[in-house]
C-alpha cells in the first residue's frame, strides 16, 4: 500500500487501509525503534531468547488479509530504512492475494503486489 520512511505516515495509511477495505489492522505489538525500524517489546524477545530489539518478518506461518506496518529490514528486496504498509501475505497467486490485491486496487489505485522471500530458518 505504501512505502515511506516516516512511521507515522505509514500508520496513518493503515490505519485508511484498515477502514476502506474492512480489514483487521495487526501492529503485532510492533514499535518503533530509536535505531530505525520496528520491535516487539523487550519482553517478548526475551522469551524467545533474542536480543532485543527483535523483529520477525511477516509471512513467517501468519498469512492472511490484515493490515500491517512492517520494517523493510526483514525483506532483503525492499530498500532498508523504510516502513510498508502490507494488506495481505500469502503464496504469490493464491486466491486470497489475488482477491485483496484486486479489492486494494480498486480503492487506492497506487497499490501494488511486491513478491518478497521470507527467511523461514532458525532465528536463534
Amino acid at each position: 500500500m505504501k512505502s515511506t520512511a516516516n512511521y507515522h505516515e505509514a500508520l496513518d495509511m493503515a490505519t485508511q487501509a484498515s477502514k476502506r477495505l474492512r480489514q483487521p489492522m495487526k501492529l503485532r505489538d510492533l514499535s518503533p525503534t530509536s535505531q530505525g525500524g520496528l520491535s516487539f517489546p523487550k519482553a517478548v524477545c526475551e522469551e524467545n531468547g533474542w536480543d532485543a530489539p527483535c523483529y520477525v518478518a511477516r509471512g513467517r506461518y501468519d498469512d492472511g488479509a490484515y493490515v500491517s506496518i512492517e520494517p523493510t529490514s526483514g525483506y532483503p528486496e525492499f530498500k532498508p530504512i523504510l516502513y510498508i504498509v502490507i494488506v495481505v501475505s500469502g503464496p504469490k497467486g493464491g486466491a486470497l492475494t489475488k482477491n485483496t490485491k484486486r479489492k486494494a486496487r480498486k480503492i487506492f489505485h497506487d497499490a501494488y503486489a511486491r513478491v518478497a522471500g521470507v527467511y523461514m530458518g532458525c532465528i536463534h
